[in-house]
């Protein structure tokens, strides 16, 4: 499940056209593998004995094709874990059944190796071919991936109450939640989204998206400090993570911990002091802030919120979806790079502010404890009524407050134009 077999990913990409069921998917799924066997000599036959497994069918198929010496290196790359042995049959037949395809198309579909293939596939690392990149491939989705999507509390969800009913048991029941789950455009829009804002390749987002199985943190007592295993939440500083090769725990670095948190995986909550509210961005999927207590300065509560609020910050993304969200993107391109393209290539509106990457809607949250006629509350009223002002004097990260502005007085352009700042070098102050 975990091989992304370089000749056998390239058979089809998932259909992403419209609002489409899974079904859907299926079918033109198994259509393209079928299509795809056809033009590579593989004859479809009535079926003689028992079907062949998926997985042995990749193997066999891989072989055929030329790949399964890679595939091969890549095993022995891994020999410690795995036994590459005995896998690569001699003389395979070229013959499949339809039913063999059937259940290889599904199997593919939900595979993580295979989902990674793919990924991999609308989103080149350096241009180079997946055959080249397939041992560092394999690697992460066996040494990273694999314990990631083992951990046993992840069974229960999984599983749920279907439990020893599942034929497969729990791979099956995994692959299954994988795609209707849909972790392909997760990874596709993660990726999408790490390359737009910064600038490393494929397999190194990937790799540094996940930080390892979740470890325990420390804290203080009434008697005395304890350890708890934490599942979704984490500290910014001191945070631990299981190692996937003994018991223990290791410290995770803070830079390693913010990479992990700007990724859909493990940790979902991130907890830090004013250490975190200036200069570091946890937007990328992040939608909301929640304040422990308020600072005093506007300035200050401006910065918290910006961590989240950011360029191409997941409710920028959820705008930008519902706009340019039915674009049909063709075969082996990343959807969510059209959906860019497109937001960039938009006409501009109103006063020529770009509204893009600052909309009117999908607002990140923002949570407070304010007890209603407490002096919490007074103090959240006034830091409001100080950030409107500052947001007007700097730049205004809400065109549409300013617009609303200059529509109550009746500015014209000129006057409206007087109101900014003017930042340039040898203006006058």
């Amino acid at each position: 499940m975990f091989m992304p077999f370089p000749k056998l990913s390239e058979a089809f990409d998932p259909e992403k056209s419209g609002h489409l069921k899974v079904s859907d998917v299926r079918r033109a799924a198994q259509k393209g593998l079928r299509s795809w066997l056809e033009q590579h000599g593989f004859d479809v036959v009535a079926p003689v004995g028992p079907a062949r497994k998926p997985w042995r069918l990749a193997f066999d198929i891989e072989g055929i094709l030329g790949g399964g010496d890679r595939v091969t290196g890549a095993l022995w790359q891994l020999k410690r874990l795995v036994k590459p042995r005995g896998w690569q049959r001699k003389n395979v037949s070229r013959s499949i059944t339809k039913g063999e395809i059937l259940s290889l198309a599904d199997w593919m579909l939900g595979t993580p190796g295979m989902i990674v293939a793919r990924t991999i596939r609308r989103h080149p690392h350096q241009k180079e071919e997946l055959s080249d990149l397939l041992p560092d491939a394999f690697d992460f989705c066996w040494r990273h991936l694999r314990p990631y999507l083992g951990q046993r509390y992840f069974a229960s969800v999984v599983l749920g109450a279907r439990r020893r009913k599942i034929p497969g048991g729990y791979p099956e029941a995994l692959r299954q939640a994988l795609l209707d789950g849909c972790l392909e455009a997760t990874l596709d829009e993660h990726l999408a989204v790490t390359r737009l804002v910064g600038d490393a390749e494929t397999l190194d987002i990937l790799n540094q998206s996940l930080v390892g199985r979740p470890g325990r943190v420390q804290r203080r007592t009434t008697r005395g400090t304890r350890t708890v295993r934490v599942h979704a939440a984490a500290p910014y500083m001191g945070a631990e993570r299981r190692n996937t090769g003994s018991k223990a725990s290791e410290k995770l670095r803070s830079d390693i911990l913010r990479k992990g948190f700007n990724s859909p995986f493990w940790p979902h909550v991130l907890a830090t002091t004013s250490v975190g509210q200036e200069g570091l961005d946890f937007h990328v999927w992040c939608d909301r802030v929640i304040h422990w207590d308020l600072p005093r300065d506007p300035v200050d509560f401006e910065q918290r919120e910006g961590r989240v609020s950011r360029y191409a910050s997941l409710g920028v993304r959820r705008a930008l979806a519902d706009k340019f969200g039915n674009l049909t993107a063709e075969s082996w391109t990343s959807p969510f790079q059209a959906i860019f393209d497109a937001a960039r290539a938009a006409k501009r509106e109103g006063l020529g502010l770009e509204r893009w990457w600052s909309p009117t809607n999908h607002k990140p949250v923002s949570v407070t404890f304010a007890v209603p006629f407490s002096r919490v509350e007074l103090q959240l009223k006034r830091l409001r009524e100080e950030l409107v002002r500052y947001r007007l004097a700097l730049g205004q990260p809400e065109p549409h407050l300013f617009e609303g502005m200059i529509e109550h007085f009746g500015l014209d352009h000129d006057a409206a134009r007087a109101l900014a700042l003017n930042l340039s070098p040898g203006a006058p102050s």
